[in-house]
């Protein structure tokens, strides 16, 4: 009768041995790794593309205080309407990451 350190010793060598040569005897098959890339250009919508509106091109007919007055506030209300297409082009781009 064996001892169990010899059957221990059997049973690891045994497992080695075909371990060894089962890795040898099996090819693993050629991998082959395929990258397709597509390139999209994703612009935003039109509206936010266009050019902001001028209120005025010409100048001013007086040099009054009143007619300054509201030019300046026509000319703010244009620009902070102006401003806001930027806002609403980074939000587009953001939304758009956000779809990844």
């Amino acid at each position: 009768m064996m001892t169990l350190k010899a059957v221990l010793t059997v049973a690891m060598s045994s497992i080695a041995l075909l371990s060894m040569t089962g890795c040898s005897s099996i090819t693993e098959p050629e991998k082959e790794i395929v990258l397709q890339v597509k390139e999209r250009f994703v612009i935003p919508p039109p509206a936010y593309l266009g050019p902001c509106d001028i209120p005025y091109t010409t100048p001013p007919r007086t040099h009054s205080e009143l007619e300054s007055a509201e030019r300046d506030l026509t000319w703010q209300t244009a620009m902070s309407v102006c401003a806001k297409k930027f806002d609403k082009i980074k939000q587009w781009y953001q939304d758009k990451q956000a779809d990844k």
